[in-house]
Formats: C-alpha cells, structure tokens, sequence
C-alpha cells in the first residue's frame, strides 16, 4: 500500500489514499517525479476499459477524463468506478456523450502519463503496439463509426 506522507527526502507530493483508498494518477505522476511504463500504461488502458465497459453499459452518467487528476486508481490496482461517475468539484468535468469521447479521451490521457517529465519538443519512444493502440483509439472523428475505432463496445470485446 502507497502511504508517502509529506515532502520527505526526495521532496515529493504527498501520497496518500482517500476515503475509498484511491490515488489520483497526476499524484503519482508528481510524488515519483516520472512517467509511467509501458507495461503501466498497458496496464491503465485494461484496467480502465474494464471499469468504463461496466459504468457505462449500465446507462450511469458518466463524466469525462481529460486529465490524470481525474483517474483514480484503487490500491489493489483497478481503476476505480468513481473516476467517471463522481465529477467531484471539478466543474470542467462535462457529461460523456459517446463511448468514442470516453476512448478518445482515455488515450490522451494516458499518452499524457507516459510524456509527462518530457519537454514539448521532447517526444518519448514507445513501442510500435502501443504506438499503434493510442492511434486508433485517438484516430476516430465519426461517432457512427465507434465498432471501428476500437469503441469499449461488447461486439469489439468480441471480435
């Protein structure tokens, strides 16, 4: 369990879990002063599709995540429900429309945690599958075209 209270040795941000003990991912992002890993952001991208499949085929309003202060990571590893469900405070949080909005939104956060502690004209290397995975989840324009753009969909679970 991550418990890091304070600015210790390293000057880091307070890490410590919340009520539901979960941690936001812009925390870990700061307290560890680095980007994620791939095999984290592997890691990200499943447990969140899992999470976001469930909340949102169960009709619930869903709100966006469009920065990693909005992931909230459970201590046992999963992203927690409340990522999407719980706006919080943050009146920025608007409602999702579409599962494509949910995917596209997902994607860029996550290429965001595995860019963070690079400059702008600084691009980080990752590998040509996940290069490829954040492509086609950023690639789609046409909300007709969800099953095409690796949407959250069962039928894509499927195929």
């Amino acid at each position: 369990m991550m418990r890091k209270e304070g600015s210790g040795a390293t000057g880091g941000t307070e890490c410590s879990l919340d009520a539901a003990e979960c941690i936001n991912l812009q925390r870990i992002l700061q307290a560890f002063n680095s980007t994620i890993s791939e095999e984290h952001a592997w890691a990200l991208f499943y447990q969140a599709a899992r999470t976001f499949q469930k909340c949102y085929s169960e009709g619930a309003t869903c709100y966006s995540v469009t920065e990693p202060r909005h992931v909230l990571l459970h201590k046992d590893g999963s992203v927690h429900p409340s990522t999407l469900l719980h706006p919080g405070d943050d009146s920025s949080r608007e409602e999702i429309t579409s599962e494509q909005q949910l995917v596209v939104n997902l994607a860029l956060v996550i290429y965001h945690a595995l860019d963070y502690t690079h400059s702008e004209d600084e691009e980080r290397l990752i590998s040509p599958d996940l290069e490829g995975l954040i492509t086609e989840m950023t690639a789609c324009e046409v909300p007709d075209e969800e099953d095409e753009c690796g949407a959250l969909s069962e039928e894509s679970e499927t195929s």
